[in-house]
């Protein structure tokens, strides 16, 4: 079995474990859990208990590289889908492709840390929750790539048919910076929706990007056509990258 696939089995263990051992303790503090019995206690596929089912290679090896395909995705399918998706407790904050994950990879990393205030998963144990930030924080290292060959699908192109390659620190907030932050911060005149740190630029884009295309209304009020072209291809380019922070390094 590829490491790949040996780490997303032994998360999803880790997670389906840690679920039902939670479930179990809910329900004996609430005096809900009927008297311990052997013969009913969870088993694991060789007839043990679960905790004899935990692999020892539970963690992520230092230097494997994590893709959204080959790691990240059935890990979060696994974590995370049963309430971020259609008909979850979570579905207005969906974690079901690519795009939808990497942009809210920050998120993630915080609340799957060990001194988040509300972690997630709720039932997952510490143990778990460790893993899966170290996950998370691993592939956010890498530039958040989509493919196990590092790249993203859909990746933009130049004139020439080059890649695009393009970050919020490197491109995007220079952009902002020049043509909407002198009235989207603190004493502009549109100071009550700010654009001066990445996590306020990347919630807005599809915003920005309807009033960069608004005819009668556009976004920046006193710009030419071509330059809220040049600004709109900027940010529908980072937008199909998953809206990376940084570059990764080289």
């Amino acid at each position: 079995m590829s490491l790949s696939l040996r780490l997303t089995a032994c998360l999803a263990l880790m997670v389906s474990i840690s679920a039902c051992n939670n479930s179990s303790s809910r329900e004996m503090a609430s005096g809900n859990a009927q008297a311990a019995d052997p013969s009913t206690a969870p088993r694991g596929a060789d007839g043990g208990s679960d905790a004899d089912a935990l692999p020892d290679d539970l963690t992520l090896p230092d230097g494997v590289a994590v893709s959204y395909q080959g790691i990240v995705k059935p890990v979060v399918d696994n974590a995370c889908l049963s309430c971020h998706s259609d008909g979850g407790q979570a579905a207005f904050r969906p974690l079901s492709s690519y795009a939808e994950v990497s942009n809210a990879i920050d998120g993630m990393i915080a609340r799957t840390a060990g001194n988040a205030e509300n972690p997630m998963p709720p039932l997952a144990s510490e143990t778990v929750r460790a893993e899966l930030n170290k996950v998370f924080l691993a592939w956010r290292d890498q530039g958040l790539p989509e493919n196990e060959d590092g790249t993203i699908s859909g990746t933009p192109e130049d004139e020439s048919g080059a890649a695009v390659m393009l970050a919020y620190i490197d491109t995007v907030k220079t952009t902002i910076d020049n043509a909407c932050v002198s009235c989207h911060s603190e004493g502009g005149q549109a100071a009550q929706l700010p654009l001066t740190t990445y996590q306020q630029v990347a919630g807005s884009v599809d915003a920005a990007l309807l009033r960069l295309n608004d005819a009668v209304s556009p976004m920046p009020p006193a710009s030419e056509p071509e330059q809220r072209a040049q600004i709109a291809k900027i940010l529908q380019d980072w937008q199909a990258l998953g809206l990376p922070e940084s570059l990764p390094a080289p």
